[in-house]
C-alpha cells in the first residue's frame, strides 16, 4: 500500500512539472506576441496616438504652446508712474547716448536700448515673457523688417521701492522729422497675471536747426493796394503789412501749423489796430516760406518809428520770430504835449479832435499742454486775453466760454468775471476740462465772448468782442493684435494654415487694415486686405505656414492700419516653429505591410507554443505513460501473487 502512495505522489509531481512547463511557454509566447503587435502598431500608424506616452504628450501642452497662448485680458493698474531713465542707440558698433548726442538723419540702429524704472506698485515683467510689444508713437523712429523686442535685466531696488529693466528693440530706422522726442507704447505680461501697457516719452538731442528768417518789407497802405510813402502821426490808415521770409519750414509745413492761431504782438507805441491776420502764403527760395502779416484799421501815433514785432508759431520746435525795425517814411510827433499844444504855427492844430480807438479784447495766447488732448482724460486750458488799447482802460469784463459737445467743464461754470483791465494789460484764466470718451478725433472749437465797458469821450459805452480757439482731440489707439499661435513642428514640404486675430478696442473706426506675413517661410509676402474695422469688432486673417528645409522658422505678422486722423500705424506679432523631415518606412516594409488594407488573423493559442515546449511535453508524457504502465503491471503481479497464496 505504501508503494502505491509513493507511486501516486511521483505521478502527481510529474503532472505538476508538465503543466508548469506548458504554462511558462504559453505565457512567454503571449508576451512576445503582444510586444510585437504594439511595435508594429507604433511603426505602421505614425499618426495614431494610442500609447500612454502619446496621450501624456497630448495632455501636457508644449512650452511653445504655452508661450503662444493669448494673455489674460486683465490690465495691470497702479498709482505710480513708469519712466524712461536712459536711451542708447547702437549704430555701426558704437553706443550713442541720445540724451547727449544726436543721431544722423536716416541712421540705421542695430539696437535701441531703453532703461525703464517704475515703482513696485506696477507689476514687473515676467522673466520668461517672450512676446513683449513696443510701438513707436512718432514716426521719427520706425521698426524695420524682422524687428524684435526683448525685456531683460529685471532688478528690484527694495530700498528705493522701484523696479528697473531694459527694453531692447532691434532693427530701427531713425529720421529727425523735426521731432526731438522718442515716444512709444510698451506692453508686456506682468507678474500679476495680466498685461501692463503704458505710453512713454523721452527727450532726445537732434541736429536740427531753426533756420533763418528776415523781414522783406514793412509798409502802410491807404487802401487795399496803395502804399503810403509818408506816414503822418495821429492818422488812421487802411492797413500796415509786414512780409516775412522764413527758411526753417516749407509752405506745407507752415500751413500745417495753423496760422490762424499764431500769437502776433507789435508795440503799441508804434501802431494800434483793430485786427490782424496772415495772408499771401507762398513758397520762397529753397524750400522756404514767405507770408504777410496784415494789421487792419491801423492808427500811427507818431511816438516812435521803430517797429517791435514778435510772431509766435505756438510750436515748441520753433522759437519766436522777433524783429526790431525802423520803418522809413514815418513822421514823428516832436511836440512835448500833443494834447495841450496850442501853437498856431502847428498845422495839426486845425485838425479835428479824433477820439482814441475803441478798445478791444483779444486772446493773445493759450496753452493746453501742446499736441493733442486724449479722449476720456482731463486737461487744463490757460487762456491769456489782452486789452489792446494803450489809451483806455476797460472794466466790468465778462468772459463766457461756449464749450463744444466733446468737452465738459470741471469745477466751474462757463462764465468768468474780471473787474477791470488797465491799458495793454493781460489777464490769465485757467479752465479745467474733461474730454468725453467718445469725442471725435478732430479739432474742436471753443468760443469766447467778451462783454466790457469803457469811457470814451466822457461817455460810458458797452462793448463786446469774440475769439475762438481750437483744441485737437486724439482717441487712444487700442488696436490689438493677438499673439500668433502656430504648430510647434511642421513637416518640410507641407503647408499648414493658421489664423491671426485682431481687435479694435478703441472708440473710433480704423481704416485700410492690411495683414502681411514675412520670415524664412516657403511663401513669404502673403497679404490680405481686410478694409475698415469698426470700434469693438474682431477680425482675422489666414496664412499658410511652410518650410523648404529643416531648421528653425522665424517670422512676423504685420498689421497696418490708419486711425481717424489718417496716421499710419502698425501692430506686429512674431512667431516661430521647427521644420522637420518626414520619416518614411523602408520599401520592403511598405510592400509587406499595409495596415489600412490587410487584416492579420489572430493565431490560436496552441499555435503560439514553441517547438521546444511541445518536445518537453512529449518527454513528460512518455515518462508518465511508462510510469502508469509500470504501476498497472506491478498491481497486476501483486494480485496474481495474492490469488496464488489463496490457492495454497
Amino acid at each position: 500500500m505504501k508503494h502505491f502512495y509513493r507511486s501516486s505522489l511521483a505521478l502527481l509531481l510529474a503532472a505538476v512539472c508538465l503543466f508548469s512547463i506548458a504554462g511558462t511557454a504559453f505565457a512567454a509566447e503571449l508576451h512576445i506576441s503582444s510586444a510585437t503587435q504594439a511595435e508594429g502598431t507604433q511603426e505602421a500608424g505614425g499618426t495614431q496616438e494610442g500609447t500612454a506616452e502619446g496621450e501624456a504628450e497630448q495632455a501636457q501642452p508644449s512650452a511653445d504652446t504655452q508661450n503662444n497662448a493669448a494673455p489674460r485680458s486683465a490690465v495691470s493698474r497702479s498709482s505710480g508712474q513708469a519712466e524712461v531713465t536712459g536711451i542708447t542707440a547702437v549704430v555701426g558698433g558704437s553706443r550713442i547716448d541720445l540724451t547727449t548726442t544726436a543721431l544722423d538723419d536716416g541712421a540705421d540702429i542695430t539696437e535701441l536700448i531703453l532703461q525703464i524704472t517704475q515703482p513696485v506698485t506696477i507689476p514687473a515683467p515676467k522673466a520668461d515673457d517672450s512676446q513683449p510689444a513696443l510701438e513707436f508713437k512718432r514716426d521719427n523712429f520706425q521698426k524695420q523688417g524682422t524687428s524684435t523686442v526683448t525685456i531683460s535685466d529685471i532688478q528690484e531696488d527694495a530700498q528705493a521701492g522701484t523696479v528697473g529693466y531694459t527694453v531692447t528693440v532691434t532693427g530701427v530706422r531713425y529720421a529727425e522729422k523735426k521731432i526731438d522726442v522718442c515716444a512709444f507704447e510698451l506692453s508686456y505680461q506682468d507678474t500679476a497675471g495680466g498685461t501692463f501697457k503704458q505710453e512713454f516719452s523721452v527727450d532726445i538731442v537732434t541736429n536740427l536747426t531753426v533756420g533763418s528768417y528776415s523781414l522783406s518789407s514793412a509798409r502802410f497802405y491807404s487802401d487795399a493796394s496803395t502804399t503810403v510813402s509818408k506816414v503822418t502821426y495821429r492818422r488812421n490808415y487802411y492797413a500796415f503789412k509786414v512780409t516775412i521770409e522764413d527758411s526753417a519750414l516749407t509752405k506745407a509745413e507752415f500751413t500745417a501749423l495753423d496760422p490762424d492761431h499764431f500769437s502776433i504782438r507789435i508795440n503799441s507805441d508804434f501802431i494800434t489796430y483793430n485786427s490782424v491776420k496772415i495772408e499771401d502764403i507762398r513758397n520762397w527760395s529753397n524750400n522756404g516760406v514767405s507770408y504777410t502779416v496784415v494789421f487792419s484799421g491801423v492808427r500811427y501815433d507818431g511816438t516812435t518809428n521803430r517797429m517791435l514785432l514778435d510772431v509766435d508759431y505756438n510750436d515748441p520746435f520753433y522759437p519766436v520770430r522777433s524783429f526790431d525795425q525802423v520803418v522809413e517814411g514815418c513822421e514823428l510827433d516832436t511836440r512835448k504835449n500833443n494834447d495841450d499844444d496850442d501853437d498856431d504855427d502847428d498845422s495839426s492844430s486845425s485838425k479835428p479832435d479824433i477820439p482814441p480807438p475803441t478798445p478791444n479784447i483779444i486772446i493773445s495766447s493759450f496753452d493746453y499742454g501742446g499736441g493733442n488732448v486724449t479722449a476720456a482724460r482731463d486737461f487744463s486750458l490757460t487762456v491769456r486775453f489782452t486789452n489792446t488799447s494803450d489809451k483806455l482802460p476797460i472794466d466790468n469784463i465778462v468772459m463766457k466760454a461756449t464749450v463744444p459737445e466733446a468737452f465738459t467743464l470741471k469745477g466751474s461754470s462757463n462764465t468768468f468775471y474780471v473787474e477791470k483791465m488797465s491799458r495793454k494789460e493781460t489777464v490769465e484764466k485757467t479752465i479745467q476740462f474733461s474730454v468725453k470718451p467718445n469725442a471725435e478725433p478732430i479739432s474742436h472749437a471753443i468760443k469766447f465772448d467778451f462783454t466790457f465797458e469803457s469811457v470814451i469821450s466822457e461817455e460810458r459805452k458797452q462793448l463786446s468782442s469774440a475769439e475762438e480757439i481750437s483744441i485737437p482731440v486724439a482717441q487712444m489707439d487700442r488696436f490689438t493684435l493677438n499673439p500668433v499661435e502656430v504648430p510647434a513642428e511642421i513637416y518640410v514640404g507641407e503647408d499648414q494654415s493658421f489664423e491671426v486675430t485682431f481687435v479694435n478696442k478703441g472708440k473710433t473706426e480704423v481704416y485700410n487694415v492690411t495683414a502681411t506675413i514675412s520670415g524664412n517661410i516657403s511663401q513669404p509676402g502673403q497679404s490680405q486686405f481686410i478694409g475698415n474695422l469698426e470700434s469693438g469688432k474682431e477680425e482675422s486673417a489666414d496664412f499658410l505656414l511652410g518650410a523648404m528645409e529643416e531648421g528653425l522658422i522665424q517670422g512676423e505678422v504685420l498689421i497696418t492700419y490708419e486711425d481717424a486722423n489718417m496716421n499710419v500705424l502698425e501692430a506686429r506679432a512674431p512667431f516661430q516653429a521647427n521644420a522637420i523631415m518626414m520619416q518614411m518606412p523602408p520599401m520592403d516594409d511598405m510592400d509587406v505591410m499595409n495596415p489600412d488594407d490587410m487584416l492579420v488573423e489572430e493565431p490560436a493559442w496552441y499555435q503560439k507554443i514553441p517547438v521546444w515546449g511541445w518536445m518537453a511535453g512529449g518527454v513528460v508524457a512518455l515518462i508518465l505513460l511508462a510510469f502508469i504502465a509500470k504501476v498497472i503491471r506491478a498491481h497486476r503481479d501483486r494480485k496474481l501473487l495474492e490469488e496464488d497464496d489463496e490457492d495454497l
